[in-house]
């Protein structure tokens, strides 16, 4: 009986080895350029008309796993659909949603106008350079942010375009240095809106122009409690963060997120760069409590 059993034993052996030596090998993890990008944040809102100053917000965002809401008025939200929101007065507040996946940040802001009479239209649009270049060439894409409206009446640098998207944008293509003239009338019926005119300055100047937001607009914060800067900083491709004495460690993130460990006083500067241009430091203020 015993010279079976050492056959078989042979047998298993070198296959149990076979076995355990697959399983050791190291799975190969692949990670591609996609982890690393920064999540695409979108938002809509819209009000029903019994009630003008209650807003319904519907997060349009992708690949995220985390957002925080300031809706203007104080408030705040980290709830990816928030519900609604009631703003207690008529007025014009600036909404902003920030959408972060894994240390990477992405944020919108939007206008949002609340008004007492539903059936007056107000026109009311905002701007952005696009990719941040305020020298010519460059293009400015403006948003229309009308309510109580269906037609529209832009009156572009001279130019009058008429469109029926009340969400839609329009193009400015900007070739020289100065001050565009852009002007917005929204209608419904027979009704007509005052002119909502803003004038757009395209400089000469092809340096970076440091700028940063910290998150919600608040600059008194937590320990321990995640702090995200926006930067919206112009003619730029770089940028160096620090955060003063004892803060968190530099980094050169584009937006930043940062923990502070204790409380304190602390000055955050963002420098700005593109190629060998240099921007003067923006800094801000920021008070950490217990």
């Amino acid at each position: 009986m015993l010279q079976p059993f050492l056959k078989q034993t042979n047998i298993l052996l070198p296959l149990t080895f076979i076995l355990f030596c697959c399983a050791c090998k190291k799975k190969k993890i692949v990670i591609t350029e996609e982890e690393y990008q920064a999540p695409t944040v979108a938002f809509t809102w819209n009000t029903i008309p019994d009630n003008p100053n209650q807003v319904y917000f519907t997060n349009k965002s992708t690949k995220a796993d985390s957002y925080r809401w300031s809706f203007g008025d104080g408030t705040t939200s980290t709830d990816p659909n928030p519900a609604k929101v009631t703003y207690s007065t008529p007025g014009t507040y600036e909404v902003m949603l920030t959408a972060v996946y894994r240390g990477k940040s992405s944020f919108v802001k939007k206008s949002i106008v609340i008004v007492a009479d539903t059936d007056q239209p107000v026109a009311r649009f905002s701007y952005a350079y696009k990719d941040n270049k305020t020298y010519p060439p460059t293009t400015i894409i403006l948003t229309n942010e009308s309510v109580n409206s269906n037609f529209f009446e832009w009156q572009i640098n001279g130019s009058t375009v008429n469109s029926t998207n009340p969400i839609g944008t329009e193009q400015m293509q900007c070739s020289t240095p100065g001050n565009y003239t852009v002007k917005l009338f929204a209608m419904k019926g027979n009704k007509r809106s005052v002119v909502f005119e803003e004038t757009i300055a395209i400089v000469a100047d092809p340096n970076p122009i440091a700028s940063f937001i910290p998150d919600g607009w608040i600059s008194t914060r937590k320990v321990g409690e995640e702090v995200v800067f926006l930067n919206t900083s112009k003619n730029s491709n770089s940028w160096e963060w620090s955060f003063g004495t004892n803060g968190p460690t530099a980094i050169t993130d584009e937006h930043a997120i940062v923990k502070f460990t204790n409380p304190g006083t602390y000055e955050v500067k963002l420098v700005a760069k593109r190629d060998q241009l240099t921007s003067a430091p923006y800094k801000v203020t920021m008070k950490i409590i217990p």
